[in-house]
């Protein structure tokens, strides 16, 4: 891994001194690792790291790495992309709010309730991988310290079923015991001599001034506080292109488990890490396989499909109680939960598809959904869900579901803007050109539908660039109010006017057409869906936006997407065979 840059709190420093208190010595970690390793100034607008800045991972390929023994055989997806394939960089990233919670019940067995405390992921691009979503500020680093701290109290707390040998009389065999097997696992890879020495030198420091049992809560509140254990590291391993290095086992078992369960390997990726079995494809395969199969990667689905659609805080408080009253908890809970269920349908090995996603016209339905559906379910509460199939007229896909509309509106009224800028984006996956820097916002009256608002702005010549790719999108949803529900008429009782244009679509999708259904037809029909749903996947998995050098393999997961009938999980899984899973370039050191 690239040495970190001048001016960052170093890790030797704390090994240098070893019996520092766990709060000075994990606050000192924290900074080390936000001042080394992000910044907002070290992420460029495409996500790649600026020279002077953070260390970057990445993922890509390399002609040299063929030449290396990898137990399997380069038979993964890329290897076809031309003669000099690129190796290619992703941004070292943090673990996420949910990452953390999860690996914290992991790592001691479900014994140890995570903290609060812990930095909420934040994020103004889609998706909570980017690196720039989980920055650490002073504020950040004393949750991080609060959280550890909290886990450590737990820990002392329950200490001989946390610390087994606890009760021995040998409590310096037992320390190097745990702190060698708490280390291994937290770090998720085997233990250094220096790391294994700090811990130590923390225990030794304590027991100086204070037991036992609070020598082994400092231990793990300074365990939880190191960069090993709060980034998903990635120093690789020498190949014959000295730019390029193959990922260990131990650091694809991370990417595996990171990817599908949003947590730490479980034992069986830690036992094929330790024999070294993940630098074969077939085996990475088959683990990919496993690791999707189990009930742990349905949330990952969900909570992915949610930020590429901008599902997010729907309660109450985010509409207008005098003009939705019905819209309380019990309903917005409903419709994330329904949108959850059909976005894993869609995953389901064999059966789901790309297709079902987008044009599906089967869901569930609560008692709460069924009224805002205005159907008949013979739901009886808002714990009977069922299943329904929608009016295709009306409803198709994913992109017409209430959450969805509800999530890309206004308080009161619907925005033909917030819904085209999304269905622009992440449907069609193309970006909007920034708005100029002399833009002035026309007044509009209340008075003034959607669509006459949208006049207004596709008449103004500052304004007419961006928002004629946003609003003739946005306007063929307006049968759709605020929350979602289906209305034939708006505010003013003027009927729905849902014509709508592709203008300069991706791929040459240009048309025209009449609400949400038939815009989820031409997107499902064209070549440009596999190819969207590609590109979002990979920004997601590799916590950046694509570069040209992307492009290659971009093609041959999309190909393998449409070979494979659109089954969504095989798109996941071709992911894992890239070269770009098991490889990535190298930083020059500064």
């Amino acid at each position: 891994m690239r040495q970190p840059t001048r001016g960052c709190v170093s890790l030797v420093m704390m090994m240098r001194h070893p019996n520092l208190t766990a709060r000075a010595l994990g606050l000192a970690a924290v900074f080390a690792a936000s001042g080394c390793y992000s910044g907002m100034g070290d992420i460029g607008p495409d996500g790649a790291g600026q020279e002077g800045g953070a260390p970057d991972t990445g993922e890509g390929e390399s002609d040299d790495a063929d030449d290396d023994d990898d137990g399997g055989g380069d038979d993964g997806v890329g290897a076809q992309c031309g003669e000099t394939a690129v190796a290619r960089r992703a941004p070292i990233r943090r673990m996420t709010d949910v990452q953390y919670r999860n690996t914290i019940a992991d790592l001691f067995d479900g014994l140890i309730d995570p903290s609060a405390a812990f930095p909420e992921t934040l994020h103004s691009t889609p998706y909570t991988s980017f690196p720039e979503a989980n920055l650490v500020s002073q504020l950040g680093a004393e949750n991080i310290m609060a959280a550890a701290e909290e886990a450590a109290a737990q820990a002392v707390e329950n200490l001989e079923a946390v610390v087994p040998c606890a009760s021995g009389a040998d409590q310096s065999s037992c320390a190097d015991t745990f702190i060698e097997s708490l280390a291994r696992r937290a770090f998720r890879r085997a233990v250094r001599d220096d790391e294994r020495a700090l811990l130590r030198g923390v225990f030794d420091g304590a027991t100086a001034e204070t037991d036992f049992p609070d020598a082994i809560g400092r231990v793990i509140a300074t365990t939880l506080q190191m960069p090993q254990f709060l980034y998903l590291v990635e120093e690789g391993e020498p190949t014959d292109d000295p730019d390029v290095v193959r990922l260990s086992s131990s650091e694809v078992a991370s990417r595996l488990s990171y990817l599908f369960w949003d947590t730490m390997p479980d034992t069986e990726l830690f036992d094929a890490a330790d024999a070294d079995a993940l630098q074969s494809v077939a085996e990475i395969e088959m683990q990919a396989r496993r690791l999707l199969a189990d009930p742990r990667a349905l949330p990952v689905i969900a909570r992915f499909s949610r930020q590429w659609l901008g599902v997010s805080d729907l309660s109450p408080a985010t509409k207008d109680a005098a003009t939705f009253p019905q819209f309380d908890e019990t309903l917005a809970a409903a419709m994330e939960e329904e949108f959850d269920r059909f976005v894993r349908e869609a995953y389901r090995s064999g059966q789901g598809s790309l297709q079902q996603l987008l044009v599906g016209e089967s869901t569930v339905v609560n008692a709460p959904l069924a009224a805002l559906y205005g159907v008949d379910s013979g739901s009886t509460g808002p714990d009977d869900w069922r299943a329904v199939t929608l009016d295709p007229t009306r409803r198709k896909g994913v992109l017409t579901l209430p959450a969805v509309m509800a999530a890309n509106a206004g308080s009161a009224s619907t925005s033909s803007i917030f819904r085209g800028k999304m269905l622009r984006t992440q449907a069609l996956c193309q970006d909007l050109p920034p708005p100029p820097a002399d833009l002035e916002i026309p007044d509009f009256p209340d008075s003034m539908s959607e669509r006459e608002k949208s006049a207004v702005l596709l008449d103004n010549a500052s304004c007419s660039g961006c928002h004629v790719l946003m609003n003739p999108l946005g306007l063929a949803f307006e049968h759709y109010d605020a929350i979602g529900a289906w209305r034939d008429a708006d505010a003013n009782g003027e009927i729905i006017d849902d014509s709508g244009e592709i203008v300069d679509g991706r791929g040459g999708l240009d048309a025209t057409f009449r609400g949400g259904p038939a815009f989820a037809d031409l997107v499902a029909e064209s070549e440009a869906s596999a190819s969207c749903m590609t590109l979002q996947w990979m920004r997601y998995t590799y916590g950046r936006r694509e570069t040209p050098d992307d492009q290659c393999v971009a093609d041959a997961l999309t190909e393998r997407l449409t070979e494979s009938g659109d089954d969504l999980q095989e798109l996941l899984v071709a992911f894992t065979q890239t070269e770009g899973f098991r490889f990535r370039r190298v930083e020059a050191q500064q």
